[in-house]
C-alpha cells in the first residue's frame, strides 16, 4: 500500500495571504468592494507610506476600497491614505478607516512589524490629548475581520471589548487585558 498523498504544508506567507483573501472574499461576497486600484497607484503610495504587509495585501486585492455596513466602516482607497498631525512630530501614524463624524481609525508606522501594528482609534475630540488614543487592534486582518463580524457597529466601543492599551506620548500603556473574542 502506498502512502497517503498529502497538501504540501502551507508556509506562514501563504497562510497569511489567504487570511486576507479570505477576508477579501468576504467583502466581495457582500459588494462591498470598490474595486482594484491601478498599479502605478499603489505603487506610489506604498513608497510613500509604510503599510503593514497585510494592509498592503488587501490593497493589492481591493485597493479602491469597501465600504462596511453603509460606511460605518468606510475603508479608504490607497491614495486617500494620508497621514495625520497628532500633536507629536515623531509619529508617524496614516488614517485608513473612516468611522463618520470626524472620527477615523490610523496605524502607527513606528509600530510595524511585518503584519502586525498598533491600529488606533483617532477620535476626533481626543486624537490629540496623549493617553487618550485607544489601540483597537494589532494588525490591520484583525480589524478588518473585527469590522466583519461587528454587525454594523463599532466593535471597539461595544460592551466586553477590551482593548491592547492606549498610546501615550512615546509608547503604548498597557491595560493588562486583550480583545475578548
Amino acid at each position: 500500500m502506498g502512502v497517503p498523498l498529502r497538501d504540501p504544508p502551507l508556509h506562514n506567507k501563504d497562510v497569511e495571504r489567504s487570511v486576507m483573501a479570505n477576508l477579501a472574499s468576504r467583502i466581495q461576497q457582500h459588494r462591498l468592494a470598490r474595486g482594484p486600484a491601478r498599479p502605478e497607484i499603489l505603487q506610489r503610495v506604498f513608497a510613500a507610506v509604510p503599510v503593514p504587509r497585510d494592509m498592503r495585501e488587501f490593497y493589492e486585492l481591493l485597493g479602491e476600497g469597501a465600504d462596511l455596513f453603509d460606511e460605518t466602516y468606510r475603508l479608504l482607497p490607497a491614495d486617500d491614505i494620508t497621514r495625520i498631525d497628532v500633536g507629536d512630530p515623531a509619529r508617524q501614524w496614516f488614517t485608513f478607516c473612516d468611522v463618520g463624524d470626524g472620527n477615523f481609525v490610523a496605524f502607527d508606522a513606528a509600530s510595524v512589524r511585518g503584519r502586525t501594528c498598533n491600529v488606533i482609534d483617532c477620535f476626533h475630540e481626543t486624537v490629540h490629548a496623549p493617553g487618550q488614543r485607544a489601540v483597537i487592534a494589532r494588525s490591520f486582518d484583525e480589524f478588518v475581520a473585527r469590522a466583519l463580524d461587528s454587525r454594523g457597529e463599532l466593535y471597539w466601543l461595544e460592551d466586553g471589548f477590551v482593548g491592547y492599551g492606549r498610546v501615550s506620548a512615546n509608547s503604548v500603556m498597557q491595560t493588562g487585558g486583550h480583545p475578548k473574542k
